[in-house]
């Protein structure tokens, strides 16, 4: 498997849940990138304590955890090293109902916003203006849920893809606000 690929989504929501994480898969994802944000490369031993919990050493469902937690992990840390903006979400797949695909982007983006608290970013208001504006559209999107009475599907998957590459793109803007001096600040990405 490349440095910058994922577990499978299903399997490493499924094992979180069986180990009684405090956090699914795309919350996982979203705590990662927060705290990236926040401190330029998270500890990932802070990290996967915050999405595990306390665990036992020989708790081996806990162990699997971990082992998928850690590629998930090394594959955000290659897609963002890049430098190219090749981050992807860590999301269910175009496959999966909409109604899922949201609710798991809302979780992406409240694990974010739990990211940011734990590296230190505690006062949206402190923030720069560009990463400020993105953070509080993160926490309205955090509140999303879809109802298919009111939205055709073609509207709804549309708006989905929009959604999805603004919070992406988001990303390498808050970063590069609160890490002026980091090496991926090679100019604001545009957002659509």
């Amino acid at each position: 498997m490349p440095a910058d690929t994922y577990p499978d989504f299903h399997q490493l929501d499924a094992i979180l849940s069986r180990s009684q994480a405090l956090a699914g898969a795309a919350e996982s994802h979203g705590i990662l990138c927060g705290l990236y944000c926040a401190e330029g490369k998270p500890d990932q031993d802070t990290w996967l304590k915050h999405v595990l919990g306390e665990v036992p050493a020989e708790d081996e469902v806990a162990a699997e955890a971990r082992a998928l937690l850690t590629q998930v992990h090394d594959a955000t840390m290659a897609q963002l090293a890049a430098g190219d903006f090749s981050l992807r979400l860590l999301l269910r797949d175009d496959d999966d109902p909409l109604t899922a695909r949201i609710e798991d982007l809302a979780h992406w983006c409240q694990g974010f916003l739990v990211g940011l608290s734990l590296g230190g970013i505690t006062d949206i208001e402190k923030m720069p203006e560009d990463a400020r504006e993105i953070t509080e559209d993160l926490l309205q999107i955090s509140r999303a849920h879809f109802d298919p009475e009111e939205e055709a599907p073609e509207e709804g998957e549309t708006a989905y893809a929009e959604v999805v590459e603004y919070v992406r793109m988001g990303v390498f803007v808050v970063f590069s606000e609160l890490n002026p001096e980091s090496p991926l600040d090679q100019g604001e990405p545009a957002i659509h």
